[in-house]
């Protein structure tokens, strides 16, 4: 097993976390607010670096200007008053503060600024949480997330840092939801990584570990995941397989059943050219979601099927929703450019496909997207010697027998309101 994995024998060997950074990349806010945050999370990091009978020489009690700039951020985003008092109190008492409540408030900040985009200061503390309260697993597999979210340098080998770190401590306590939601981002980052053994082994890992302990619908994901990735691959039998049990394990209504459906037409459908069976389990999934990230990439994929299918008219309402939503909500944007380029390939509109696929590709590479980053270089490469699209064609049988039952699945999933489950994110 590669020392990078996590590992579920070692108990009582916590991984280090990654050392603090040292850039407090929290300027992208308003000026009281983005000033306010600089200063708790410098206080949260010296506090938590700082042992408890030497925290009361390393801080005084605020001085009137500090609790004007709080009360400021406070004006700007009453939801941080519970966290910002936290702060305050870490100044006055920092040796009695708890780390739990250290660590809750550099929690709050970071839902808070995630919520809202803000990828890089929800990343900052999000970490500075897990570094307050350093045996909680669940502050590890957020800071995990956050930084692979955030996807900016370095980030992503602090993401693999901070998922081992949660597993073990998820091991340790006896988590079994926060171990399986760090297997589970772990494997996402491998995957993003382009480390193809190393995902596979932590998803099948999570699905085994989930099915074994009764947690059906975790079980689900984990399969979800392994499907796109074997899909991914070109290993479809073994996608279908995996889109099958996880199928058979989410529950009827729940939340995320619209994206194993929008993942299973555009990840195996379209991969056989099977633009017609995959228009019938995508458009449904446009109107079962609530997420714009997942909005705009679902619009990029309907615009590929109706391509694909010779529907012009098709084609271009779902290319003006992509169009439409794309510079609000970018995590998707590149996929959903070179979905569209697709498409426009399959109509012979060669300038769309330039325009398009030139537009994804410096997206693709800025997020590290290699699926997209690929796309756009083999439509790009397509246009310079008009190669023209692949004809329209046939999945085999049990590929087919997967999408009629999503489908049916679809015609009765009631929605968010009443799902089974939560979406949630590795």
């Amino acid at each position: 097993m590669p020392q990078n994995e996590p590992r579920e024998g070692r108990r009582h060997c916590i991984p280090p976390a990654p050392q603090p950074r040292s850039d407090f990349d929290v300027l992208n806010v308003s000026d009281s607010l983005a000033i306010a945050l600089w200063r708790a999370l410098r206080n949260v990091l010296l506090w938590a670096d700082t042992e408890q009978e030497r925290r009361p020489r390393a801080f005084r009690p605020p001085i009137s200007r500090t609790l004007e700039v709080y009360a400021t951020a406070v004006e700007d985003a009453p939801e941080l008053a519970r966290a910002f008092e936290t702060f305050t109190n870490l100044q006055r008492e920092p040796e009695r503060i708890s780390a739990v409540d250290v660590g809750r408030a550099c929690h709050a900040v970071y839902v808070w600024a995630d919520r809202r985009g803000l990828l890089e200061p929800a990343a900052h503390f999000a970490e500075a949480a897990a570094y307050a309260d350093p045996e909680h697993p669940a502050f590890a597999v957020d800071a995990g997330w956050s930084c692979r979210r955030a996807h900016v340098g370095g980030l992503l080998s602090r993401s693999a840092a901070w998922y081992q770190r949660a597993f073990a401590l998820s091991v340790r306590y006896r988590s079994r939801h926060d171990s399986l939601r760090a297997l589970t981002g772990y494997g996402a980052l491998m995957q993003e990584l382009g480390n193809v053994p190393e995902a596979k082994r932590a998803y099948l890992k999570a699905a085994r570990r989930a099915f074994r302990t009764g947690r059906k619908r975790r079980a689900a994901v984990a399969y979800h995941y392994l499907f796109a990735l074997e899909a991914e691959h070109g290993e479809l039998a073994a996608a279908v397989e995996h889109a099958r049990r996880a199928f058979r394990l989410y529950p009827i209504h729940d939340v995320r059943l619209p994206y194993l459906a929008h993942d299973y037409a555009v990840f195996l459908l379209i991969r056989y050219n099977a633009y017609r069976p995959a228009l019938r389990i995508v458009r449904p999934t446009l109107t079962k979601m609530d997420d714009p990230d997942a909005i705009v990439m679902v619009a990029g994929t309907l615009a590929w099927a109706a391509g694909g299918a010779s529907l012009p008219e098709q084609f271009q309402a779902a290319e003006r929703l992509a169009l439409e939503l794309a510079p609000l909500h970018k995590a998707h944007a590149a996929s959903s450019l070179s979905a569209i380029a697709s498409g426009a390939r399959a109509l012979g509109e060669w300038n769309s496909v330039h325009r398009y696929a030139s537009m994804a590709l410096p997206m693709a590479q800025e997020r590290l997207d290699r699926w997209a980053e690929s796309t756009c270089l083999e439509l790009l490469a397509a246009v310079d010697e008009g190669t023209p699209a692949p004809p329209e064609g046939v999945p085999d049988a049990q590929a087919l027998e997967v999408s009629r039952r999503l489908a049916a699945r679809l015609f009765r999933w009631r929605g968010r309101g009443r799902a089974s489950g939560q979406r949630e994110m590795p």
